[in-house]
Order: C-alpha cells, then sequence, then structure tokens
C-alpha cells in the first residue's frame, strides 16, 4: 500500500490528469461532522445550533431515530443551496459540502439500522464516479466481504448499477502474517487445510498468480464451495475460513504465497 501511495505522489507531480485518493466508508461520521461544523460557522452560521443538537444526540448515543431524522433535514435543507446562496465558496467546495452531510446521515443511519453498510459505500463510490473526471478508472480498495458479488453485498450493488463496468478481484494468500484491530502488533494466519481453496493453490507450481474466472472452463472448476481464507479488521483466531462458492464471488482471484502484515509509521 505505501508503494502504491509513493508512486501516485511521483506521478501526480507530472501528470496532467491528478490520481485522487478518496474515502468511501461512513463508520465514523466524527469528520463529516467537522467539516459541516466548520461550513456553519464560516458561511451559514444559523446552522451551527442544528449540528449542535446533532452532535450532542451522536456522543450521548440516545434517541438515535431522531438524530437521523434531524440529518435528514439537514441534508434536504444544503441540497436546496446554490452556490448562489455562499458567494464566497467554490461550487466543487459547496458540492464537497452537501455530500459530508450525506455522510453524516449514513453514519446515524448504521446506527439504526436504516440501511447496510455495504449499500452506503457503493452509493458514495458511485457519487465519487459521477462527480469527478468523466471515462475516469477506480480502484476500489476492500475486504473481500465487501468486493464480492453476491447479494447484500457493496460489490452486488456496484455489479447492479454499473453494468458491465465492475470488476471483482479477491486477494488470499497461503502463509505470512496480517495486523487487526487488537492486543498484538500482527497476527500468524492459519495454514490452509485439505479441501480449501488456499491449500489448493499452494501445490500450483507458481508462488503467484492471478486466477480469471470470466474464462468459462476456469470458472467450472470453481463452482463449489471450499473453505476459503476470510479475515477482517478483528483478530480472527478462531477460525479463518468460510464456505465459498469463487466463482459467485469474484472475476479475478489474486493470490500470493506470503503475506506481510501492514505497519502504522
Amino acid at each position: 500500500m505505501a508503494a502504491i501511495i509513493e508512486w501516485i505522489k511521483k506521478h501526480n507531480q507530472k501528470a496532467k490528469t491528478k490520481i485522487q485518493f478518496r474515502g468511501f466508508d461512513m463508520q465514523d461520521g466524527h469528520e463529516a461532522l467537522a467539516r459541516l461544523a466548520y461550513f456553519a460557522q464560516t458561511y451559514d452560521k444559523h446552522l451551527s445550533p442544528k449540528l449542535d443538537t446533532i452532535a450532542f444526540g451522536i456522543k450521548s448515543n440516545r434517541d438515535l431515530d431522531n438524530v437521523y431524522h434531524q440529518t435528514q433535514a439537514l441534508e434536504e435543507h444544503l441540497k436546496s443551496r446554490s452556490d448562489n446562496d455562499y458567494p464566497k465558496i467554490t461550487k466543487e467546495n459547496l458540492c464537497d459540502i452537501k455530500r459530508y452531510a450525506v455522510i453524516l446521515r449514513q453514519s446515524v443511519g448504521l446506527k439504526t439500522h436504516v440501511e447496510s453498510r455495504d449499500g452506503y459505500m457503493a452509493e458514495n463510490i458511485q457519487w465519487l464516479l459521477l462527480n469527478n473526471s468523466p471515462n475516469q478508472r477506480m480502484i476500489v480498495s476492500a475486504d473481500n466481504s465487501h468486493i464480492t458479488k453476491i447479494s447484500g453485498k457493496m460489490g452486488s450493488f456496484l455489479k447492479a448499477n454499473l453494468p458491465g463496468d465492475y470488476l471483482a478481484i479477491g486477494f488470499t494468500f497461503n502463509k505470512g502474517t496480517y495486523a487487526a484491530y487488537g492486543a498484538k502488533k500482527f497476527y500468524e494466519v492459519h495454514p490452509p487445510y485439505a479441501g480449501t481453496y488456499e491449500y489448493l493453490f499452494s501445490k500450483c507450481k507458481f508462488q503467484n498468480f492471478i486466477l480469471d474466472m470470466r474464462q468459462p472452463e476456469i470458472a467450472a472448476e470453481f463452482q463449489i464451495s471450499r473453505g476459503f481464507r476470510s479475515i477482517g479488521s478483528m483478530p480472527q483466531e478462531t477460525t479463518q475460513f468460510s464456505e465459498t462458492m469463487l466463482s459467485n464471488n469474484f472475476d479475478l482471484i489474486a493470490y500470493i504465497e506470503k503475506s506481510t502484515y501492514t505497519e502504522m509509521k
């Protein structure tokens, strides 16, 4: 990941078309709230009391259904505003502010179980595509469990709403380490057992490869549920494999022999 970011920095120093590095998750709405608060203090002071009420509700974790309705009202208010209402802010910045209101509403919506996190993430990705350069391409980095094409997941929404334009690339590996939100700096992965996809891949003559399941003859070999490595943001010491039919979930599989945990610098 660090190498990718360094490459983007060097590319952007010379390229006319810059590569953007954007986020699309909305679990934590505090950054959106902070951006909206700054906007209110600078350009629209009558919004400040409304944002204070929302912030108190989020912090106290009380009556979140009402807080959600307040974020909806804030979103609708900003939607009705144009750049003529705020002559000191650019059209692009106002567009971002309106989106921060959406993100704030989504973050509260997760707590009230209004909609799914995967649906929200897909919505935000599509917004990024529509509000930036035309004909652009985007690489979306997320857990396999989000980019998968199965129903209800982020990938399924993107596949349905961007027909022919979404390519789901799953990642897996044989051995190594991973970082997680736990007491340890890193964790060892469990070795794959006979019958898992990773065990099968580890027997190939290539250590690192990409498997293209868009090819019918390859897809036919993976239309069976087997154990497939599944690790999220938390340590998973009990089991790291879940039954998965790869051909239904992904278009490509990128396999590497050994992983190395990420480290905060």
